[in-house]
């Protein structure tokens, strides 16, 4: 019955957290200074309003239903509802699903110790990750699913298919996803192979791809694309892939020196974890790590092609969660991390440098947003047609004036919206 009790108090609290750490539910496209982020979120959803084809008549990182992960209130108001529905779905669901795996992960250890580490690891999603990184979230997610595969075989098509549709939905949202996708489509049968796993091998590699194709396709045509246009959107995201360094690189301040060498000491220590399970003869660990370590170079590109504050920050948040996985996979082995003592302090020693890195650059998202005044406003706007009426007179203001638009120009925008 105590063990009841306090499940219910954490998981009261933990809501709680959650609900005070919401993303703003409403983004107003305000003056920005000739910023660009607020022009390509609005074009996302005018682009799916009408059914503009991505690859042919626009070509973006961002997807068909990229309009998702950036809730600005346009004129179409369905677009809006739905992606801050969407933002505050994730933000709710996303902490205790990954709680739920990283437990199963640690072979379901309810001992103080492990739970006060699940405790930290929760608070560390939840005020370390960008607040709309679902991308990221559900690529991570799916990473750690094929890692339960590889330990659970008898569950493996059940979190195939979970993480199968994660990276589509995830592919539909932000284009460079798909690089992501087939790394882990490549990656998983080939470490099956390497650990002695080829029962059943080309079915469950098939499984996995189906599912995926089947996801991104069903999200395709329901945003109204043609798959006869498939072949311009892949070859639109292989250029963008293939220019995006070029294009958006940033160099030469301080900080960002400082964190490269951050980063650059992080990859060292993950290297130095993974090459040790591989000459410990660990496979199980090593194919583990490899699929962490894949995700954080994938992220370590995210991060420092771009070279600020806020891209940085996504590195060094995901490196510290990662960290937690690392340490619980390494702990649960017990006699081996036991004979290799500095197995267990190196994870340690990249969460507290990604600390570091994340309060000197202003990722902790500590209770930033002023919730009230965010619950307000998302229940006034669905629920009065005035107040929404009134907004999109104010964000139509907002446009012509930061961009100079001429009055009729857009109100033709408006009547075809």
């Amino acid at each position: 019955m105590r063990k009841k009790y306090y499940a219910r108090i954490f998981l009261i609290a933990g809501f709680i957290i959650v609900f005070l750490n919401v993303p703003p539910l409403v983004m107003n496209f305000a003056p920005t200074r000739h910023r660009l982020d607020p022009s390509w979120a609005w074009a996302l959803g005018y682009a799916l309003s009408h059914r503009l084809q991505w690859g042919k008549d626009i070509i973006f990182t961002y997807g068909p239903i990229g309009f998702l992960t950036r809730p600005y209130f346009y004129c179409n108001h369905y677009l809006w509802a739905y992606s801050a529905v969407f933002s505050l779905l994730n933000a709710v669901i996303l902490p205790f699903v990954y709680i739920f795996v990283l437990y199963i992960i640690s072979g379901k250890n309810k001992t103080w110790p492990n739970l006060a580490f699940y405790l930290f690891a929760f608070m560390a999603w939840v005020f370390l990750l960008p607040p709309q990184s679902f991308t990221w979230q559900y690529i991570f997610m799916s990473f750690l699913l094929v890692i339960l595969v590889l330990d659970y075989p008898e569950n493996n098509y059940l979190f195939l298919f979970f993480s199968a549709i994660l990276l589509g939905v995830a592919s539909s949202i932000k284009n460079t996803s798909l690089i992501a996708s087939a790394a882990l489509a490549l990656l998983y049968p080939v470490l099956l192979i390497y650990l002695g796993k080829k029962e059943k091998l080309f079915i469950k590699s098939i499984f996995f791809l189906i599912t995926f194709l089947s996801t991104f396709s069903i999200i395709y045509v329901a945003a109204g694309q043609s798959l006869l246009n498939l072949p311009e959107y892949f070859y639109s995201v292989y250029q963008i892939i293939g220019g995006y360094t070029d294009a958006m690189s940033l160099h030469g301040y301080f900080y960002g020196f400082l964190s490269t060498l951050g980063a650059a000491s992080v990859i060292i220590m993950y290297f130095i974890l993974t090459v040790g399970m591989l000459k410990g003869k660990q496979k199980l660990l090593f194919s583990r790590f490899l699929l962490l370590g894949t995700m954080l170079f994938l992220l370590w590109k995210e991060g420092f092609v771009r070279h600020d504050n806020p891209h940085i920050a996504i590195f060094f948040s995901y490196a510290l969660v990662i960290s937690t996985v690392m340490l619980s996979l390494i702990v649960r082995v017990g006699d081996y991390a036991g004979k290799k003592k500095y197995y267990k302090y190196l994870p340690v020693s990249i969460i507290i440098i990604s600390l570091c890195f994340l309060l000197s650059g202003g990722g902790i998202s500590i209770l930033k947003i002023n919730q009230y005044d965010n619950f307000r406003k998302f229940i006034i706007l669905i629920s009065n047609k005035n107040a929404r009426k009134k907004l999109e007179m104010e964000q139509n203001k907002n446009i012509r004036n930061e961009y100079g638009l001429p009055y009729g120009f857009y109100r033709h925008i408006d009547k075809r919206s």
